[in-house]
Order: C-alpha cells, then structure tokens, then sequence
C-alpha cells in the first residue's frame, strides 16, 4: 500500500493525471488502507506501523497540494494522519517525535494556506456571464461541459448553478446556493475537527510517554507545537462553524486543556490570536453545559496563573491582562476584566435554567388566571411530587413517567382548546 502511494506520488505527470476519476479513486483506496492499518496499532505492531507511515510522509504533503480542492481526498488524508498519530506518539523517541510534529505542522499550514480564504469566498454570490456562438445545440453542450470541466466549475452547475442554453447567444450564470454553502461548511467542519483530534493526540505526548529520553533533547515542545497548530487553524473556525455541536466540543475540550495546563503561553501569541481566543471563550459561555464548563476551566486556569505570578512579583498576563492598543491606537480590554464582564451578565441577567424559562414562557402565554394557576401547580408536581429525586435508576423513571402521566391528564384539555 505504501509503494504503491510512493510510486504514484513520484510520476512526473502526476498533476495532470491526478484529476482522473480512477486515479483519485485508486488514491482514496490506498489511504483508506493506511488508515485501517493505522488503527491496529499496538506494542507488538508498533514498530512496522510507523515504518508505514513514516514512508509516505512526503507523498502525503505532495497529494494534499495536488488534491487540495478534492474534499474527499484531503478528509481522508487527514484522517490517516490522525489515527496513525493516534496510535504512534506515545511510543516514539525524541528524534521520531520531531520528524513527526514537523511533518504535523507542514501539513496544518498547507491546509490552512488552501482554505484561509475559503469560507469567506463560498458565502458570496458569483455570477459568471459570457457570450458565445456555436450553431449545434448538441455541439454547445459538449462546449460546455468541457469548458466548465477546465474551470473546475462544472460540478457547480451540474449540481447547484444554472444553465441556459439558447439559440445564437448564450448567457451562462453560475450562482452559488444554500446547498452548497451548507456542502462546504460541512466539509470544513470534518477537516476542522480531524485537525483539532490530530492536536489532542499531539497533546497526549505530554501526559503518557514511553520513550528512554525527554523529547526536549530534540528540540521539540509539544506545548508549542499545539498551541502553533491552534494558531495556524483558529482563523479557519469562524462562530458559525462552531455551532456544529461536535466541532465545539472538541475545539473547547483542547483550548480548555491548553489553557488550564499552559496558560503561558497565550503570552506568546500576538494580539489578532488573542483576540480571536477570547471571542470563541465569549461565544462558548452561552452554549450547553459541558461546554460553559469547559470555557470556565479555560478562564480560571488563565486567572489562577496571573494571580499566582503577580503574587510572585512576575508579569503574569501582561498587557493580555491589564489592556493594550492595537494597531490602530484603539484601546483593547484585557482578558481578564472582560470575562468579569461577560460572567456577570450571564449569572445576573441570563436565564440559564432552559426548562424554568420554558415553563414560564408557557404560564405567560394563558390569559385565564385559573388555567395559569393550574398549569403552575401541574409543572411544580411534574418534578417534585411522588418523591421523585435525581438519581437515574428504575423506580424513579417510573415515578417520573406517573408524573408526567398526570401532567398530561391536569393541562393537556385546556392548553388544546386554547
């Protein structure tokens, strides 16, 4: 499998057989291989798996700018990598280590470089107009195609843009639709999230690791180098994409984790970087609970490092904490006195009981006084008659399905009539 990609990738003609239908198929199937392999990792395998991997590294790197506007290929690329980083970084020795994390780092800025503006261009209407002349409808159609083929467009059309073909001149208008804005940022958001997973298992270097030498002694820093693939990546995770419960959570579990266990190095990182960290923690306050905790995490471990430094007569956050004016001379709020802002807010002023504020939504909706006395008492007895508690066994479903039983019977009458 891994000649087989080493010899494709080493073809002169590569780039222009590469578009051909079998060729990407053939090289979908190889990495499809890879990475069944990859996942068979163990001690015992170990060894022969990352000789595997190791021999393709430079292939991959040449297919992910052959391939880059291939979604297909460029998930499965990622995913190859993920796992066999997954199964590999805890057993590698420091000089393995480094050839790994560089060869991570030359990947994440190739995809970035392909995608930073990505986002930014599917979300805009393009009309493509021309005029043309050619006498046979059929002649014209086969025109067509070929010129859409050339300009890597024709899958648009064929799919989403449209096409009007009548006699004499022509006027073709390709305009992209809610379909493909939603293709595009569901393919962004499968790369995105194998490109936080491949960090999280650079990060687990840190924590378990089975080599005879710190991999210090190469130079490398496994903080660093995720805390550079952070950098390189979060400009391509925009608030929209984090709406994807998946790609959240993953994205807050890793920042969470960073900055809990590394809260130095957010020192390191220029003001735009900054920026954007505090943006997505801001945006993470008002999503599900596991995700408000993960971003509290965040925070405190952020406020316990700046107290503990400046307790020690260090500079903690810096201007990070105390405020700075960006390049425009403007004035920019420090960390820490904006999430007191933000927390403030949310504890004083949100509703962060969803099943009270739903209730009350409802209440307020009748008009009867004696059906919002009624539908009052009926949720109140809903979660605390029949001495229901909040463990999760059998009696106590039971006893909530009894509850809910004569919930229905007490308001569902009035609440259809009305």
């Amino acid at each position: 499998m891994a000649a087989n990609l080493v010899e494709l990738s080493s073809r002169s003609d590569l780039k222009c057989v590469a578009e051909q239908p079998d060729i990407i198929l053939l090289v979908s199937c190889l990495l499809e291989r890879l990475r069944g392999a990859a996942s068979a990792t163990e001690p015992r395998t170990q060894r022969a798996i990352y000789e595997m991997g190791y021999s393709v590294l430079n292939p991959l790197l040449m297919f992910m700018e052959v391939y880059k506007h291939e979604s297909t290929v460029v998930y499965l690329l990622l995913r190859f990598v993920v796992d066999w980083v997954d199964g590999q970084i805890i057993y590698l020795e420091a000089r393995e280590t480094a050839i790994v994390v560089g060869f991570c780092m030359r990947l994440l800025q190739l995809y970035s470089s392909h995608n930073i503006g990505k986002s930014v261009v599917v979300r805009k209407k393009h009309i493509l107009n021309f005029s043309l002349y050619v006498e046979n409808r059929l002649e014209r159609i086969v025109f067509l195609m070929a010129l859409f083929k050339l300009l890597k467009v024709w899958s648009w059309v064929k799919c989403y843009g449209t096409l009007h073909l009548a006699a004499g001149i022509k006027v073709i208008s390709l305009s992209i639709s809610s379909s493909l804005r939603s293709e595009a940022d569901t393919e962004r958001y499968k790369d995105l999230r194998a490109v936080l997973q491949l960090l999280a298992n650079l990060c687990s270097k840190d924590l378990v690791d089975f080599s005879s030498e710190p991999i210090e002694a190469q130079g490398t820093n496994i903080c660093q180098v995720v805390y550079m693939g952070l950098h390189i990546v979060t400009p391509l995770i925009s608030l929209d994409l984090l709406k994807y419960p998946k790609l959240c959570h993953d994205y807050f579990s890793l920042l969470s984790h960073m900055l809990e266990v590394y809260p130095e190095m957010i020192t390191q990182l220029n003001g735009e970087a900054s920026v954007h960290i505090i943006k997505t923690l801001d945006f993470g306050l008002s999503q599900d609970a596991e995700v408000v905790d993960l971003c509290l995490r965040a925070i405190k471990g952020l406020a316990s490092f700046h107290y503990k430094q400046k307790s020690a007569g260090e500079v903690g956050l810096g201007l990070h904490a105390s405020g700075y004016k960006d390049q425009t001379g403007n004035f920019q709020e420090g960390i820490l006195s904006q999430f007191l802002r933000s927390l403030l807010q949310f504890l004083l002023f949100q509703d962060y009981s969803t099943d009270l504020k739903l209730g009350s939504e409802l209440i307020e909706k009748q008009c009867d006084t004696g059906f919002r006395s009624r539908l009052t008492n009926a949720l109140q007895s809903l979660t605390s008659s029949n001495s229901l508690s909040s463990t999760l066994d059998r009696p106590n479903y039971q006893k909530f399905r009894q509850n809910l039983h004569n919930f229905l019977t007490e308001v569902r009458g009035f609440l259809r009539k009305i």
